[in-house]
Formats: structure tokens, sequence, C-alpha cells
């Protein structure tokens, strides 16, 4: 049976915490499941190449020649079975299975008559292949499954992820990407994905070798996690954010519900005029499009009262941080390292800002960084 549907995208809910670092879910016990996936075995084969015993007997093959490194108190006692054989648009591709002491299960993919690699997925809603020298294809056992390759944030800060239902290919899911994607942003799931939670997810396994021409750039944080950074005139000593605040992120579509970490670097605080606090706050949301500001606006309690989306981190601009902040109450500006200056207008001359991160005001159109005896400018807009 094949099964094809439309796409949807969708910006789900989730609660976890979100602390300095990288944050886990589920950090003390295996994830909840909504379907249990079991391979037994001695059950007959699957898919559409279930009887031609040749391509089975090549995939049992690579899957034992692959396993000799394992110790024999490992192995199961069992020969390697074959799940499933199916046909592709990437060729013959079989998932081979060996069962191990202790209740796992070695799983394989073997495509044409090379193991293109194994592993041991954890118990819970099943297992995918990200797969090919193009690592376009996936192939997946588990129940109705979705795939979204990245987490995508747009111009102004909103995220989603845009599902694509697999091709179901006889209990076995299949489905070829657009493009390359980024292993670590790729994403599989169970179930519903119109409010996919971390939850739902099945472990994806990159299988080598991979081989292509250019790979994806894999962008990083740019600040020290739980660093703290505050302008030097500030006397407001506004603590820094360490409360429960993925919920409110997740919420407004800003984090990805089905990541289950996220990480997060330094934090730059500065107090403002009507005794509340602005900490603007690096989080990488995913690996493809690399780091953004997100800012918390609290009043003089240290509650947040809102959110703001800030500017992509770019460390070839002079500026690392620059986000207008509401109500007249100025420019929250950073440049590491670099000794600020700021002007109203073309026509008006420089005033000193301070040294690294500063708080102008929001009159302010322009500013001056000197960092490592070079000058630059930066327009505010």
């Amino acid at each position: 049976m094949r099964i094809t549907r439309g796409r949807l995208l969708v910006c789900g809910v989730i609660t976890v915490a979100l602390l300095a670092g990288i944050t886990v879910l589920w950090p003390d016990h295996e994830p909840p499941s909504t379907s249990k996936t079991t391979t037994t075995p001695q059950a007959p084969a699957k898919g559409d190449l279930a009887g031609d015993q040749d391509f089975l007997q090549i995939a049992a093959k690579a899957l034992s020649a692959g396993l000799l490194g394992l110790a024999p108190e490992m192995l199961g006692g069992d020969h390697p079975h074959v799940y499933w054989a199916g046909q592709t648009e990437r060729g013959k591709v079989a998932i081979a299975t060996q069962a191990l002491t202790g209740g796992r299960t070695a799983v394989g993919l073997v495509v044409s008559d090379t193991l293109t690699d194994w592993f041991v997925p954890d118990q819970g809603n099943g297992y995918a292949f990200l797969f090919s020298t193009d690592s376009r294809y996936i192939i997946a056992v588990g129940t109705d499954l979705s795939v979204s390759p990245e987490w995508t944030v747009g111009d102004d800060g909103k995220s989603t992820r845009q599902w694509t239902p697999m091709t179901d290919l006889d209990d076995a899911w299949f489905t070829r990407l657009d493009n390359p994607p980024i292993p670590d942003d790729l994403r599989v799931i169970t179930g519903d994905p119109s409010r996919a939670t971390y939850a739902q997810h099945i472990p994806t396994h990159y299988a080598r070798p991979v081989l292509r021409e250019t790979e994806p750039e894999i962008r990083t944080l740019q600040s020290k996690p739980g660093h703290v950074n505050r302008p030097r005139d500030d006397t407001s000593n506004s603590p820094p954010i360490s409360t429960n605040l993925y919920p409110d992120l997740v919420a407004a579509c800003l984090v990805d519900p089905v990541a289950g970490s996220v990480q997060v670097g330094a934090q730059s605080i500065a107090g403002l005029p009507n005794g509340g606090s602005a900490v603007a706050i690096e989080i990488l949301t995913n690996q493809t499009d690399g780091s953004r500001y997100y800012v918390a606006i609290r009043d003089n309690s240290a509650r947040i009262t809102r959110w703001l989306v800030g500017n992509p981190v770019d460390i070839t601009q002079p500026l690392s941080l620059h986000v207008a902040l509401p109500d007249n109450l100025g420019w929250l500006v950073e440049a590491p390292s670099g000794n600020l200056r700021y002007r109203d207008s073309p026509n008006t001359d420089w005033q000193g800002a301070g040294y690294d991160l500063a708080l102008l005001p929001p009159t302010a159109t322009e500013v001056e960084v000197l960092a490592w005896d070079v000058i630059r400018t930066q327009e505010l807009n």
C-alpha cells in the first residue's frame, strides 16, 4: 500500500526548561512513545521484494559481515533476518535486523549489495535511515510517519517546520528530500504533526559513507553560554534569566518543539529608564540558519512582560546585537571588544556610548565601532 498526502506547515507546543548551555528534554529517562514498533526476527519479510530470496540472502549476509566486530556473547543467537526489502527510487533496499542480548536489536540498511551502516535504535516509536551519496533519501520503520528537513526561521524571527508525510511501502516509509539536509536539523515523527512534540520523534541514523561535493554549513553559537554582559555604567543589577522560558518561546513559534534541546549563549542585560530591564539572549534554534537574539522585556520586578525577535547573529557586521526596544525605550546594541559611539543623523556629532554593550536613545540612527584599531559604522534601521 502506498499512501501520499499533502504538506503541513505547523508550529507546536511543548513544555521543557531553557537554561544556559544545552537543555535536554527527558534527561533521566526515555521519552514516552505514542506507539511501539517491534521487529520480530522470525517474522516473514515485508516489501515488494520479500519474495526475492537471492536479495534477502545478500542483505542478511551483508549485515552479518558488518557485525563481525561484535563480541559473540552480544549476539542473540539468531541469524540476521530481513525485515523489509523493496524497490525504491534508489534501487533495491533492505532493512536487516540482528537480535542482540538484553532485548536490543541491531538494524542495518542494505542498498543493492552493500551495508551502508547499522545501529541499535532506542526502544520506542521506530527508527529511520538518512542515506545515499547525496543524502536525500530516508527510509524508516514506524507508524504514520512524516519528515521535516529543518526548523525554518523567517525574516521576522517567527519559526516553523514544514512536514511532509512519507510514503508507506508495506510497513517501511520512504521519501526523497528536495535538498541534502543537515542531519541534526532533520526530524522524523510518528502521528499527527499539527502539534508535534519531542515525544513523537523517532531516531534518525545518518548512514555512511556519505559523499557530497559540498557539505552544508553548520552554524554554532557565537557567544559563551552562561556569560552575562552589562553596560559599564549600568547600575540596575538586574539578574540574568534562569527560569523556565521554553514554553513561552515554543508557544510563540520561536524555538523548535521537536528538537528536544536548544543551545543558549550569553545574556546581555541593560537597565531601562522605566525601572525595568531588557535581556538579549543568543539562541541557536537550528544549525541551518544559525543563532539569533531574542529579547525579554521585564518590569521592575524582573517579570517578563513580552518577547521581541532580535537580529540574526552576523559576525561580519560591526554590531552583533542591534534591536529597537518598544515604547521608545531606545536601541540595545552590542559589539564585543568595541568602543561605541552613536549619532542621531549624518549632520550631528558623535556621542560616546561606552564599551561593548550600550542602551542608546531611540533617536540614534548610526553606530561607530572601534575594535582592534579598526573603525566601522553601522546604520540602525
